[in-house]
């Protein structure tokens, strides 16, 4: 009787370590594949961002850059003409 525990007991504990084992690489395996799943998500994401940043700051300079262009033309217009007036008074 007591052999006959002993070996259901070996046979139990070894079941339960095989199964153990198994779920251990199971969950490892998953981990694992989160990880990278996240680790993927996070560098898309990253990579989208970094290029919306880019687009918008690329956006706003040229919105700069054009509204700076076309105030300078206006104060350049501005000038030539109360220069003109100024000329034409003072004549």
């Amino acid at each position: 009787m007591l052999t006959h525990f002993s070996v259901s007991g070996l046979i139990m504990l070894t079941n339960f370590s095989v199964l153990g084992l198994i779920m251990l690489t199971h969950f490892r395996g998953l981990r694992t594949h989160y990880a990278d799943s996240f680790q993927g998500l996070r560098t898309y994401y990253d990579d989208s961002f970094q290029g919306l940043r880019t687009h918008y700051a690329d956006s706003f300079q040229g919105l700069r850059t054009h509204y700076a262009d076309s105030f300078q033309g206006y104060r350049t217009d501005y000038d030539d003409s109360f220069q003109g007036l100024r000329t034409y008074y003072d004549d």
